[in-house]
């Protein structure tokens, strides 16, 4: 039995379905959608919330395209690691992944020649969908096998952005935002300190542990399940309630 594939894009709806076409056709029997609705082409978003998603899924052969090289000279790498195999662009994108499923594990990384597609604008189909359903028919501990399979020890490594913390403030960069307006910071809940409230965007705003511990349509920050500081409002946007977008710099500052 070939392994599972499961495949992640900032493809939309209709894309996709092509993808999953190849890869039946090429008799992968179990395909796994986790997101085709990632920030277009945004590889560094698109990598915190792959990081977050992929380490709870089984084990697999985990394609991911967000390609804003497409047609260009990027490779197509493949990380091994912790039994899982990533799939993706060697842009940066699949390397906060490789990292999250490592642990104290150095992923490996191979890259994958290909022929030269007829389409330079759709990899997803012709490229990377293929080098997914031949790894997984080979076997993710067999994958050398493949022809034009050779190791790398110069992938490209992408960091997401870390936090400038202060004695009573952090400097905090907004990382992603999720479909309910929440605002997602770069600092791990570990960073912040325990106290009551702290100030953001000229707002005395409570932390707490959960959305409903405040009124409806109150702010507050708290740690999400991703384990990052977030700007929220119980049941409202945070992103418009503290007027930040993705990319933008927030002080949080505190009392002692």
């Amino acid at each position: 039995m070939s392994s599972i594939v499961t495949l992640s894009s900032d493809f939309g709806p209709y894309y996709p379905a092509a993808m999953r076409g190849v890869l039946v056709r090429r008799g992968i029997e179990h395909v796994m959608d986790l997101t085709h609705e990632l920030p277009a082409q945004d590889i560094i978003q698109s990598a915190f919330w792959l990081s977050k998603l992929i380490p709870y899924q089984p084990r697999a052969v985990h394609c991911i395209v967000v390609d804003p090289g497409v047609g260009g000279t990027r490779s197509v790498i493949i990380f091994r690691v912790g039994g899982h195999a990533i799939v993706c662009p060697d842009n940066g994108v699949g390397w906060p992944v490789a990292e999250a499923l490592a642990g104290e594990e150095r992923p490996e990384a191979f890259t994958f020649e290909h022929v030269p597609p007829e389409s330079h604008t759709f990899h997803g189909r012709d490229v990377f969908a293929p080098v997914a359903a031949a790894i997984a028919t080979v076997g993710i501990g067999q994958l050398e096998r493949l022809p034009t399979v050779e190791s790398t020890m110069v992938p490209t490594t992408l960091s997401l952005p870390t936090p400038d913390i202060g004695k009573n403030h952090l400097e905090t960069e907004i990382i992603a935002t999720d479909g309910f307006g929440t605002a997602i910071t770069d600092t791990p809940g570990s960073r912040l300190p325990a106290v009551d409230s702290v100030e953001v965007a000229g707002q005395r705003v409570p932390v707490i542990d959960r959305y409903g511990a405040v009124e409806v349509g109150a702010p507050l920050v708290t740690v999400g399940s991703h384990g990052h500081v977030e700007l929220a409002v119980n049941q409202g946007d945070g992103a418009t309630h503290f007027d930040v977008d993705v990319g933008d710099v927030v002080r949080i500052s505190w009392n002692g």
